[in-house]
């Protein structure tokens, strides 16, 4: 619709009161956002020094932190951003600090694309002071000597293995991962077939029966938990990297839920779920680059994202084999870790 501004022109002018909601969200979303800024994020700002510190941020400190949005920082002087997500299963779990979900998320600010790259649990690469191992257990075994220092070490092992700075990480629990969805209202996800998983694991390590079928449905917490974690799935749902296209529609799902207007122009909602993040979720990213990278996905076309899973298909990049101890493991085809270098490198093209 074309407006012609010579038609505009009166010179009677009337005011009209602010609907209510607009009220609402012009008075509350600035309160919630400082606070998020000054008491929310400094807690989800964890590390390996975050025990050794013995001051507290200042109220300057998270002055600054907040004004680097209007500065030229990361967001606006790197080509591409690396994030990479994390999930382990928590303490009601077998292995509870395992990350047997790992994705690296890539966005170019400047074009508006994202990318996700889908690592196997099972990739099997040098881990420093441990040899080599299965690369779920890096954050595990570093959280052993450092608590806090796990995210950071796998960080670090990825990078090398990719050829990929990783400039920031995300660290879910799944019980996080559940509570947040449960916050959203549920989320809305396609499930291309359906299928039957007959040992899905309890809380008390036990197994239940879980089904899904074929066509778009509304998970809550609980079972969309179920649908990333699955792994006995019946019609082709029981590989590792089946789960790994599920764990990507969630977090496209979650992402389009976020950026609905009932979330987005509700501050109970969003602090709610800042809560609901605040226990389950370890980060680096401060509250600038949050805004920054909340501000980025509200703007990107759905239809620009990369998905990229590696896997051993005969066309893909990894073999499986097993290692000295009789465990299955993945590997680069021909040990050639460029080949994993060069396809993240290239995701985007």
């Amino acid at each position: 619709m074309k407006i012609n501004l010579l038609d505009e022109q009166s010179e009677t002018k009337i005011t009209r009161p602010l609907p209510l909601w607009q009220f609402i969200f012009l008075f509350f979303v600035p309160i919630a956002f400082l606070v998020f800024v000054f008491f929310v994020s400094p807690r989800m700002q964890k590390n390996n020094q975050a025990e050794a510190a013995t001051t507290p941020p200042t109220f300057l400190s998270r002055i600054r932190n907040f004004v680097v949005f209007f500065e030229d920082g990361l967001f606006r002087t790197k080509d591409r951003i690396n994030i990479l997500i994390l999930g382990k299963g928590g303490a009601d779990h077998e292995g509870p600090n395992l990350t047997d979900t790992i994705i690296i998320a890539s966005i170019k600010p400047k074009t508006g694309e994202m990318a996700l790259l889908s690592v196997p649990r099972d990739l099997y690469l040098k881990i420093p002071k441990w040899n080599y191992k299965k690369i779920n257990s890096a954050y595990a075994l570093e959280e052993e000597v450092i608590r806090g220092g796990g995210a950071k070490f796998t960080s670090e092992i990825i990078e090398e293995a990719f050829n990929l700075p990783i400039h920031y990480y995300i660290v879910v629990n799944f019980n996080g991962f559940r509570d947040v969805i449960n916050e959203l209202g549920g989320v809305r996800v396609y499930v291309e077939r359906a299928f039957t998983d007959p040992a899905f694991p309890t809380a008390n390590f036990k197994i239940q029966t879980v089904s899904f079928r074929a066509g778009w449905q509304t998970m809550n917490g609980e079972r969309a938990l179920q649908f990333v974690r699955s792994r006995h799935g019946s019609n082709g749902e029981s590989t590792d990297f089946a789960r790994a296209r599920r764990q990507q529609k969630i977090i496209l799902a979650i992402k389009d839920k976020i950026l609905t207007r009932d979330v987005l122009l509700s501050p109970t909602r969003l602090m709610e779920i800042i809560g609901a993040l605040q226990e389950f979720v370890e980060t680096n990213i401060t509250a600038s680059d949050l805004w920054r990278l909340v501000k980025f996905i509200s703007n990107f076309n759905q239809t620009d994202i990369k998905m990229l899973i590696l896997n051993d298909d005969p066309t893909n990049l990894l073999e499986a084999k097993t290692n000295q101890d009789g465990a299955y493991i993945l590997v680069p085809k021909n040990n050639d870790l460029g080949l994993l270098q060069k396809a993240a490198k290239n995701i985007f093209n």
